[in-house]
């Protein structure tokens, strides 16, 4: 399903999440983009307080961080190892009891990619239930992520790294951003060089692994979000599924992708049993207004109910 949605807000995400049954809500997880951190009080603080005051304070919510201090997961936001952060979570949810029986998630930015890792990789890990990702760049990007504040040093250095030489071995296995970057008129060397984005995509035949496909169909949904002015993802349409074609002329959507069409991780199983979404919202790279249209509220409120 292909939605235009006029405005999305904490009641919409309240809305996706569902209940377990009266008064009790499924746990939520949350993964933060980059330049952001797990408890910053203006994002990912303001989320976890308004998620919790619409779903009557009865879920549970944990905000993914990467590293001890608010600073400190910023900046591995920006350097690291990418499957190792996935990896470490995976252990981290594990041990978390108020996620034992399974959570929903949402990622912001890169937070959405990584949780679709998680999906795929961490079959001994707590289930995830429901996925939204918001201006997430599932196919890469095929410049460096702009800078919101171009102030921010790491922000800076990674866009100069990731220019100066994406696939550089001392780049790929330090800066984030350059683990999903996708130069489309090379993709021989994207596919060589690059650590982490062809795995979990599955794009490298003799890398292919079928488990990714079969824990991504577990997935009760899959909700894509694309921003109408997105700057920071380009292509916009990676958020969908989809990229430029190998001369960077055109946009390629999802059903025309390899990916989609030989369906290497699920998505088209997904789409063709009515568990993917992609919704558009207006405004730039997460940006979000304070309303939701109340036909799409009843729509996703049905197609949101949790199954075991």
């Amino acid at each position: 399903m292909v939605a235009w949605v006029a405005c999305l807000s904490i009641p919409f995400l309240s809305i996706l999440v569902g209940a377990v049954s009266a008064g009790q809500h499924r746990p939520i997880v949350l993964w933060h983009g980059m330049g952001d951190s797990c408890c910053n009080p203006d994002s990912m603080g303001y989320i976890s307080t308004l998620l919790s005051a619409n779903l009557n304070n009865t879920v549970y919510i944990h905000s993914v961080r990467l590293a001890p201090t608010e600073d400190d997961d910023k900046t591995a936001g920006f350097f690291g190892i990418a499957t190792q952060q996935v990896d470490t979570v995976c252990k981290d949810l594990a041990e978390i009891s108020e996620l034992r029986n399974g959570f929903n998630a949402i990622g912001f930015s890169q937070g959405g990619l990584f949780l679709r890792a998680y999906v795929e990789r961490c079959v001994d890990a707590p289930r995830v239930f429901n996925l939204i990702t918001y201006g997430t760049a599932h196919m890469g990007v095929a410049d460096a992520p702009g800078c919101e504040d171009t102030s921010d040093t790491n922000c800076v250095l990674m866009r100069n790294l990731i220019r100066s030489g994406a696939y550089l071995s001392w780049v790929q296995n330090r800066v984030i951003q350059a683990q999903y970057f996708k130069d489309p008129t090379n993709i021989a060397r994207y596919l060589e060089k690059n650590i982490f984005l062809p795995y979990i995509n599955n794009e490298i035949e003799s890398h292919r692994n079928e488990q990714y496909a079969s824990s991504l169909k577990t997935l009760n949904k899959l909700v894509l979000i694309r921003f109408e002015d997105e700057k920071t993802v380009v292509p916009a349409e990676s958020s969908w599924f989809g990229f430029y074609n190998d001369d960077k002329s055109v946009v390629v959507g999802m059903e025309g992708q390899l990916l989609y069409v030989q369906d290497w991780i699920g998505v088209r199983w997904l789409n063709e049993n009515g568990r993917l979404d992609r919704l558009s919202q207006p405004g730039g790279h997460v940006m979000f207004l304070p309303c939701i249209p109340q036909a799409l509220q009843a729509e996703l409120f049905s197609s949101f109910a949790d199954e075991d």
